[in-house]
């Protein structure tokens, strides 16, 4: 009778030691998160301190896409060029720059600008009339 309640405990400790096992080795472990570019973060900054409060920034090698919704007392134009020249200061190697601009929470307006543009025009190579022309804007 004593070895029978021995044996029936070795066996449940080696039954609950293969669960452990195989649940440490075969059960799904988190995947890490993707770094954050450092260059969203720093574009993020610049545009908080311009008062653009509430921007989605994504900055990559490929492009830079913002959204915002527009600050109160603040014009669409302004702040698009605004949020343009913040976008290629940070990210001069990106092909062009997305800003998405919402009012009342409703997409309003989006502008599109290459970067090579964005930099000419902030080194006035590009006049302001020339760079408006190439400026895509389109009323959502």
């Amino acid at each position: 009778m004593k070895w029978k309640k021995v044996i029936l405990a070795l066996a449940v400790i080696i039954v609950i030691a293969v669960a452990g096992l195989f649940s440490y080795l075969y059960m799904s472990k988190p995947e890490p998160l993707p770094e954050l570019d450092s260059r969203s973060t720093e574009l993020f900054a610049a545009l908080y301190s311009g008062g653009i409060d509430d921007a989605l920034v994504d900055v990559t090698d490929s492009g830079v896409k913002v959204a915002y919704e527009l600050p109160a007392g603040m014009d669409s134009a302004v702040s698009a060029y605004f949020t343009f020249g913040a976008a290629a200061r940070v990210s001069p190697k990106s092909k062009d720059v997305v800003v998405t601009i919402f009012k009342s929470q409703k997409p309003s307006a989006q502008f599109t600008a290459t970067v090579p543009d964005i930099l000419s025009f902030l080194d006035k190579k590009l006049s302001g009339a020339e760079f408006s022309k190439r400026v895509k804007i389109e009323n959502l």
